[in-house]
């Protein structure tokens, strides 16, 4: 594989990483829910996608959030959230304001649900990324070499 390649990688596996490690620092039993949320019309660019769902949250009152992009084979969008701090959402109040699929589960399990939402984290052109809230508890993230440093090592060896 060649450098670029595994630089890439390991940026991807240091997102992830960050991402998991977020997620469980917020993660309250009883007080976190998965929201899924498709567009129609389909949306095929990030600055949309996130403006829709930025302008739902308002209207709803949701503040502790992380969120991601999933891309159908279309190329178009669908929201996968993770609500913190919450116990209820409005399902036919968020039905009505979205106007296309939405669907609410409470997390039993902050790690299933992260198995499932991880591999969504490619938002673009080669780009690996989520949305966070600014109000969320930061977790204690280990420094990136204690936990891939034999890896950083490799690919400054090449």
């Amino acid at each position: 594989m060649e450098k670029r390649t595994q630089q890439k990688e390991l940026r991807k596996k240091i997102k992830r990483h960050e991402f998991r490690e977020w997620a469980r620092a917020n993660y309250e039993e009883g007080k976190t829910l998965h929201l899924t949320l498709t567009f129609h019309p389909k949306v095929y660019d990030t600055a949309t996608a996130n403006n829709a769902f930025r302008n739902l949250r308002k209207q709803l009152g949701i503040t502790h959030y992380m969120h991601v992009l999933e891309t159908h084979e279309s190329g178009g969008y669908h929201i996968h959230a993770i609500i913190f701090k919450i116990e209820y959402l409005p399902f036919l109040e968020i039905k009505t304001r979205w106007g296309a699929f939405a669907n609410i589960e409470r997390v039993k399990s902050i790690d299933g649900l992260l198995e499932y939402l991880v591999p969504y984290l490619q938002a673009g052109e080669g780009t690996y990324t989520y949305y966070k809230s600014r109000n969320l508890t930061p977790p204690i993230l280990h420094d990136a070499w204690e936990i891939f440093g034999k890896e950083i090592v490799r690919l400054r060896g090449n």
